[in-house]
């Protein structure tokens, strides 16, 4: 009976590495205790010019970069039928498409990211038209539409750019339009992380030091004593 993701979700490490077949020459690998505690992974097993060799096709699970049992199948049966028809080593053909991949994502600017966000993102009319304005009137003024999305990760100097345009809106007297503006920019780096085009962590994300110091104030009334 073929594996399910719920039975591979159930299984679990043992003192021993353990090899599990889940179809078509595709494997669930389980690290042992001492190497890494339930650490799963989908490696390809089949012979090239005569040696018996092993495609790793990536981690089990449902996060970011992680492989479903449908996926890893999936992918698997996509590179054998590459290998076979190129007649080339189906490793060789994962590093082509790895570098292509960043190839790419290293030419993709912040108006790609922002562009792509809103063309995907699903919002009343009057918000996105808000959120459009935010971005092409504030936010891509002072960060750059053609400044390469890579150059916003954490580790580059990314939040640091991002606070300082949070700061100089709330500094005008808009602290609630500043927390707005943070919003729309974080949404924005989510969709580029998503995509491998920025490395994570988001740096627009909210904290409780990132709020603004916006006091909201009652609107002006009378007294009771001064109506007419």
């Amino acid at each position: 009976m073929p594996f399910t993701d719920l039975q591979i979700k159930n299984l679990k490490s043992t003192e021993k590495k353990q090899k599990h077949s889940v179809g078509n020459s595709l494997f669930l690998v389980i690290e042992s205790n001492k190497k890494a505690k339930n650490s799963k992974s989908f490696v390809g097993m089949m012979r090239w010019r005569d040696k018996q060799i092993e495609v790793r096709i990536g981690v089990y699970g449902t996060g970011y970069k992680q492989w479903s049992l449908k996926d890893a199948r999936d992918e698997w049966n996509r590179l054998r039928v590459l290998s076979k028809e190129e007649g080339r080593d189906p490793r060789d053909l994962q590093k082509e498409e790895k570098k292509l991949f960043v190839d790419k994502a290293n030419n993709r600017t912040f108006l790609d990211a922002v562009e792509g966000w809103l063309a995907r993102v699903v919002l009343a009319p009057s918000t996105k038209k808000d959120y459009e304005n935010k971005l092409f009137n504030q936010v891509i003024p002072a960060l750059g539409g053609n400044t390469p999305i890579a150059k916003f990760s954490w580790n580059k100097g990314g939040r640091d750019r991002v606070l300082k345009l949070k700061d100089a809106i709330e500094e005008r007297g808009a602290g609630n339009q500043a927390d707005k503006v943070l919003l729309v920019i974080r949404q924005v780096f989510e969709y580029a992380i998503d995509r491998s085009w920025l490395e994570g962590p988001n740096p627009a994300m909210s904290s409780r030091l990132t709020k603004s110091k916006h006091i909201p104030k009652n609107n002006p009334c009378l007294r009771w004593d001064e109506l007419p």
